[in-house]
């Protein structure tokens, strides 16, 4: 019995006065609680800071084709149809009005 008494007093398994076992959880869990943190209350996306990921730029939409293509595309995918006018669609050069050629890489943006 001696012996089962020390094993249990020593912090082995004991729960009893903070030593090891569930006491030293209870005070790990109390310390957190202390030190400002918070349980998840789900109020977001598990693992996820509030406001973290930012919304998707909309998709441009062809002037002659109406196809939907991504942001950032400069010739629609459907109909090569030019999406920014201002923009020459081979090499992104702003184009000034009425130019039928790019300053840059000289191919027609006519």
């Amino acid at each position: 019995m001696s012996f089962l008494r020390k094993l249990f007093e020593n912090g082995h398994f004991g729960g009893h006065g903070g030593h090891g076992g569930h006491g030293s959880h209870r005070r790990e869990h109390d310390r957190r609680h202390r030190d400002g943190y918070q349980e998840y209350d789900g109020d977001e996306s598990w693992g996820r800071h509030p406001g973290s990921i930012p919304p998707l730029p909309p998709d441009v939409i062809c002037p002659q084709c109406r196809k939907s293509n991504p942001p950032d595309t400069a010739v629609c995918k459907q109909c090569d149809t030019p999406l920014d006018p201002s923009r020459c669609p081979t090499c992104g050069t702003s184009i000034q009005a009425g130019a039928r050629y790019c300053v840059s890489c000289g191919k027609r943006v006519v």
